[in-house]
């Protein structure tokens, strides 16, 4: 089974092959703290992996390292529950420690002992002790401040880098990136002391229309005597997420602003039926956390300062879009449907009969045949593949009326098959194991 993450080390051929893997790394629901509802968001949720600050380290280019300084300490609580809303998280098999989330993070009731938080680097992750270790699946609850109304909020309270930004070390390194950063300060003119609006201005740069292209595909020539990113803004400007990110956090540090990678999952495939987001490897991202001094959160107009004593890390996303939005259209949604109702059935089967999503792991029955059901019920095969192969099949066919009844008798007829199979498996599998047979039957009641 393959691993979903990344390792410690970041780099940026490593960053396009993720982006390449449609494997599910993990599925998130949000709760809300006071009601136990779920909490819906009106935006794609940035889920926060790995923070990276130290680029370039021993003359290796195109690389991010976490931080040296690093500490461990219990994941807080909050002493309020009014704006903590709960994520649960399905963790696939993972890399090493590093656990995701949205944040701030704050512990609820039933968040695992195991979880530590690394306050220096703004770091989620379970000890390797934990009875869940890397390469098996994990299932965690965990709280977050960092959401009002649907929304997550811009900025994440921490304290002031202990790394010593020398702009002068960037200009010198890039020198192409450092002046196009001036150039474009100069031409807002915006204040040295400003860094808040710098951050956005630059980010900015990189969102205007034909400027840059967001791209996998890197079959262009490209000048290896020169630093990727520095041959990225000054020659291509074509790349992923990752080159777009390094781009601006170098432009800041160029000016003497506190900057760091940050590495995660952003968006994923809202699930109505299990109201949960369902995130691929594909779904993988990297942004920019700028450091604002407590000074600077009066130009954001933060209404309470006060809440950040020590300042904070404002997000910036400076990638582009990689899609214009598309009106779905009814066939969109027939399939997106169906897709939706293999991936809760498959996720309900695992979680609540199997148990494979908690912790620590279970099965529903000891009984050997028990994996012959699985084997019956999640045959292997690639449910999205097959949605995606009726999808294509369905847009390629001929349009006519008569064709379309034909598509959907046959559709009709594999429906049916498929049910006969289920039903004449099931029944027989009941018979040899009445105990097992009464958790699948409340599995049905709760899928019902």
């Amino acid at each position: 089974q393959s691993l979903v993450g990344f390792a410690p080390t970041v780099s940026l051929d490593e960053m396009g092959q993720v982006l390449q893997s449609n494997d599910v790394a993990m599925r998130v629901a949000f709760e809300d703290a006071r009601t136990g509802a779920p909490y819906l968001l009106n935006e794609e949720p940035y889920f926060r992996g790995l923070v990276l600050s130290r680029y370039g380290q021993r003359d290796i280019s195109g690389t991010w390292l976490p931080n040296e300084t690093h500490s461990l300490m219990r994941v807080p609580s909050s002493t309020s529950i009014s704006n903590v809303v709960i994520q649960e998280i399905w963790l696939a098999p993972t890399a090493d420690n590093t656990l995701f989330s949205l944040f701030p993070v704050a512990s609820v009731a039933d968040t695992p002992q195991g979880l530590f938080l690394d306050p220096h680097n703004g770091r989620l992750m379970r000890l390797p002790r934990d009875s869940s270790a890397p390469g098996q699946p994990y299932h965690y609850r965990i709280g977050t401040t960092g959401l009002r109304a649907g929304r997550s909020l811009p900025i994440v309270p921490g304290p002031r880098p202990t790394d010593d930004i020398r702009a002068q070390q960037y200009q010198e390194r890039f020198p192409r990136l450092s002046q196009l950063a001036e150039q474009i300060i100069r031409d807002g003119r915006i204040e040295g002391w400003d860094w808040y609006r710098q951050a956005k201005l630059l980010e900015s740069h990189f969102l205007a229309p034909g400027q840059y292209k967001y791209t996998l595909d890197f079959r262009f020539e490209r000048d290896e005597t020169i630093d990727p990113i520095e041959d990225f803004i000054a020659n291509h400007k074509q790349g992923h997420c990752e080159y777009f990110a390094s781009a601006l956090a170098l432009m800041l540090r160029s000016l003497g602003i506190p900057s760091r990678l940050v590495v995660g999952y952003h968006g994923g495939e809202y699930n109505p039926l299990g109201h949960y987001f369902q995130v691929r490897q594909s779904d993988a991202h990297a942004w920019v956390e700028a450091y604002m001094r407590p000074q600077d959160l009066v130009a954001m107009g933060i209404v309470n300062p006060a809440e950040y004593p020590t300042g904070g890390w404002l997000r910036l996303d400076p990638t582009p879009s990689t899609s214009a939005m598309i009106v779905q259209d009814d066939q969109e949604s027939f399939f997106d449907s169906i897709s939706s109702m293999f991936d809760y059935a498959q996720f309900l089967w695992n979680d609540y009969v199997l148990g494979f999503h908690t912790q620590p792991p279970r099965r529903a029955t000891s009984d050997p045949t028990s994996d012959d059901l699985i084997d019956f019920m999640l045959p292997p095969m690639n449910y999205d593949a097959i949605v995606s192969s009726l999808k294509q099949s369905w847009r390629a066919s001929d349009q006519s009326l008569m064709a379309l009844l034909w598509r959907v008798l046959v559709l009709l007829l594999v429906v049916a098959v498929l049910g006969w199979l289920a039903y004449r498996g099931i029944a027989a599998w009941c018979l040899r194991n009445p105990a097992a047979a009464q958790a699948l039957r409340k599995w049905f009641q709760r899928f019902s």
